[in-house]
This record gives structure tokens, C-alpha cells and sequence, in this order.
């Protein structure tokens, strides 16, 4: 038929939209880092932690095409902030001392407690996922758990060796990078706090109270059997 989209051109989208996000991360990650050698070793340090995710998917009984597709862009985008983390930690301490090996145990030192938290909690979340009513829930949740472990993990083992390795290429293409002035926006929040909270919990609570009146369809109108059943069951 003429209106229905297979699932090749299904694939070629998603395939599509996965490029699309990865360029512009890309290049904001080109924009904002100091440097413009640092995107190449923070994409190969967690292109590392995919490679091992998808990897080691062989230990489930299947993993759906949706989770196949989003899995490395999602596992890329909740990981990212680990690499700046350590490497702005590291850039810290090596205005502290000549010695970059020192400045790199010092630096996973102090940041390994603020980065450790931050995926304990993103992998927490996730894990959340299993809960779901569509079984889609366990299996993408499983999933990008285990992916943001294994990017924690080649975040504190195999990027300190790609920044100690390329410590002076990351010095030789230093370059200038934008700085937004947020002194008003902090300033109108520290005013203003009050009165923020009281307009957040306001709009949760009504949030929360029509959450109920949205109207959920799993398959659009039609006469196909096979799909309705799946209205029966949810």
C-alpha cells in the first residue's frame, strides 16, 4: 500500500536521525571543548564502551531493533559528561603540578567521586525502565544500564591513557572557547526563589492531576485485528 512505510524505510529514518544527533553533538562538543583534539579522544574513549555494550549483548535471549538503533547515540549522550568531568579536573591539576601523571591520579582521585554518583544515578534510572508494561521497558533498560557502566568504566581507564598519551597534541590545538555570562539568570534565580518554587509545585500538582484525562493510543484507528489486541491488553 501506498501510505504504509516498511520497515527498510523505518530503519533508514532511525539510521538518519541517529547521524543527525551524533553531527550536532559533534559539533557542539568541537565548539565548547578547549581544545580541538579533546571531541576525537572523548568519542573514541566512549566508542570504546559501545563497541564492549553491544559486545556483550550476546548475553541476552534477544534485543529489539529499537534498542539496537538508539542504544549507542543514548549511551553516548548520557556519558559524555564523564569525559569533561575528568578532563576539567585534570586541566586543574596540571596548573598545580608539571608532572601529568601526578596530575592525572590526582584528578581521578577527586573527580572519581562526583562522576561514580553520576552514573550510579543514570544507571538507577535506567534500571527503572524494566518496570514497564511493554516488555521494550526491560530490555532498553538492561541495556543502556549496562552501557553506562561500561563508559564509566572506559572513562576512568581508557581515557586517562588517550589524555596522558596526547598531552601535548591537547596543548599544541588549544583554542578559544565561547563563555556565556550567566550572572543575570543567577542572580533573577537567588531573587526570585521563592517564588519559583511556588510555581514549580503549582504546575506539578496540576500536572499531576490531568495527567489522568491524556488520552493513550497504542496503534492508530484500524480494522487489523492483530493491532487492536494490542488496546486489549493495555
Amino acid at each position: 500500500m501506498g501510505g504504509t512505510i516498511s520497515d527498510g524505510q523505518k530503519q533508514g529514518v532511525d539510521s538518519m536521525l541517529i547521524l543527525a544527533a551524533l553531527a550536532l553533538l559533534i559539533v557542539v562538543l568541537f565548539i565548547m571543548c578547549s581544545s580541538w583534539l579533546e571531541p576525537v579522544l572523548f568519542l573514541l574513549a566512549i566508542g570504546v564502551a559501545i563497541l564492549l555494550n553491544a559486545g556483550t549483548n550476546i548475553i541476552f535471549p534477544s534485543v529489539s531493533q529499537l534498542t539496537n538503533s538508539v542504544s549507542a547515540i543514548l549511551q553516548l549522550a548520557l556519558s559524555m559528561d564523564y569525559s569533561i568531568m575528568l578532563i576539567d579536573r585534570y586541566r586543574y591539576e596540571r596548573q598545580q603540578t608539571a608532572d601529568k601523571e601526578a596530575a592525572m591520579k590526582q584528578a581521578i582521585s577527586d573527580g572519581f567521586a562526583s562522576i561514580a554518583s553520576s552514573s550510579v544515578t543514570t544507571i538507577v534510572g535506567l534500571l527503572c525502565l524494566i518496570f514497564m508494561s511493554f516488555t521494550i521497558g526491560m530490555d532498553m533498560g538492561l541495556v543502556l544500564a549496562k552501557g553506562v557502566f561500561f563508559s564509566l568504566v572506559s572513562i576512568l581507564f581508557v581515557l586517562p591513557s588517550l589524555i596522558l598519551l596526547f598531552d601535548r597534541a591537547i596543548e599544541k590545538t588549544k583554542k578559544k572557547t565561547p563563555r556565556f555570562k550567566m550572572d543575570g539568570i543567577a542572580r533573577f534565580n537567588y531573587k526570585f526563589r521563592y517564588v519559583i518554587m511556588v510555581v514549580f509545585l503549582a504546575v506539578f500538582a496540576v500536572s499531576f492531576l490531568l495527567k489522568g484525562n491524556a488520552a493513550v493510543e497504542f496503534t492508530a484507528p484500524s480494522t487489523n485485528s492483530d493491532q487492536d489486541q494490542i488496546d486489549e491488553v493495555f
